[in-house]
């Protein structure tokens, strides 16, 4: 039923009213002005006097269109009169004359809703809310961290950022929290994890610093932190103040000047620093040829020629541009660097050379002498003959 007709309580009362006066019949009449209703039989008598006289009050033109187009259309049904919006003769229902506030008591006149059915019993307020979730806890002997609301509930975090926070936690220290690592524990991938990283490092959560090894090797610390807001805290709390006392006006320090890096000597320094003639992308700053120059040292005191450990340095370098050449440097120095030398023996002294030959000033014969004469046998025979 269309909502302008009102409820169908009242529609359905009506057409039984209508219905039993004649109204209805007198519309399909053609009749312009309402006569006086026909009281049915038995329902006359002082009580339905207002109902059984035309009343010129009460006498109104009716038509087709507006006896059915609006509510309390009907004469006998006006609420401005509450006598005539009792129910008329010969329908069976209950005549009664309005109350003494002057509203009508019959109960079918007004709009009558369905009571709202009843709630189920459930636990008392005070002991369980009524709607929303419901915590059932229990308390936990051993595997269990305590996470703080401030991260659960935090305002500004996505739900993936607050359950890798609470991951992360729960981990041990020393475990591996890299991206790579936690893509393959968990569904989310690594675009969506490296997100979650960037968003609690932004908040205070997590920090990460990278480090380099002396071996050139970048590695990176992961810290958590489980209450960055009590360490903000911690660290926003005003200092003690100081003292009253007669006491001179503290100066403020002077400001703190770099120091400045003395420039490298030695023959170790110098070859580093000539690297970068042979190759421009060698070049190295004076905290690099510091470092390296001891490592450079050990190889020249192991009898390895500068011109050698040049070769070894610059040969086979890649085409790409060099990212850290002080790490290549720092890597060739400690990964190829030869052994020393063994020990060297004494040579023995060379044999003694033989005396040259000569020719004999008496027979003329060749003998071995480192001066000119006459042999042995010659000298033999000189003493004889005398």
């Amino acid at each position: 039923m269309p909502e302008r007709f009102g409820p169908w309580k009242t529609v359905y009362e009506r057409h039984r009213w209508w219905s039993a006066d004649g109204t209805w019949e007198r519309l399909l009449l053609g009749r312009n002005a309402v006569a006086e209703p026909r009281r049915p039989p038995g329902g006359g008598g002082a009580e339905g006097e207002g109902l059984g006289r035309s009343r010129p009050s009460l006498t109104r033109v009716i038509t087709p269109n507006s006896a059915c187009a609006t509510r309390g259309s009907h004469p006998t049904l006006t609420h401005n009169n509450p006598i005539n919006r009792t129910a008329p003769a010969g329908t069976g229902i209950p005549r009664r004359g309005p109350d003494h506030q002057g509203r009508d008591a019959f109960p079918m006149a007004d709009q009558q809703l369905n009571a709202p059915p009843c709630a189920k019993p459930g636990v008392p307020p005070d002991k369980t809310p009524a709607g929303g979730i419901r915590h059932v806890n229990r308390r936990h002997a051993n595997r269990y961290t305590v996470v703080g609301n401030h991260l659960t509930q935090h305002r500004n975090l996505s739900l993936t950022a607050i359950g890798l926070a609470a991951h992360i936690q729960s981990r041990p220290a020393g475990a591996s929290v890299t991206i790579k690592s936690l893509a393959s524990r968990f569904p989310e991938g690594e675009v969506r994890i490296a997100a979650a990283l960037r968003e609690l490092e932004a908040h205070g959560y997590l920090a990460r610093t990278r480090e380099r090894l002396p071996s050139g090797r970048v590695v990176t610390h992961t810290t958590s932190y489980n209450n960055p807001p009590a360490m903000t805290a911690a660290c926003a709390q005003p200092e003690p103040p100081a003292p009253q006392g007669p006491q001179a006006t503290p100066q403020p320090p002077p400001p703190l000047r770099p120091t400045p890096v003395p420039a490298p000597t030695g023959p170790a320094a110098t070859l580093l620093t000539d690297l970068r003639r042979h190759d421009p992308r060698l070049l190295l700053s004076t905290r690099d040829v510091h470092r390296l120059a001891p490592a450079l040292t050990t190889w020249l005191d192991r009898g390895i020629p500068p011109e050698a450990i040049r070769r070894t340095l610059t040969a086979g370098l890649p085409t790409d541009p060099l990212r850290s050449p002080a790490a290549l440097l720092s890597h060739r120095l400690t990964e190829l660097l030869p052994p020393p030398l063994p020990p060297s023996t004494p040579t023995p002294p060379p044999p003694p050379r033989p005396a040259p030959l000569q020719n004999c000033n008496g027979c003329d014969r060749a003998f071995r002498s480192h001066e000119p004469g006459k042999c042995a046998t010659c000298r033999e025979r000189l003493p004889e003959a005398a």
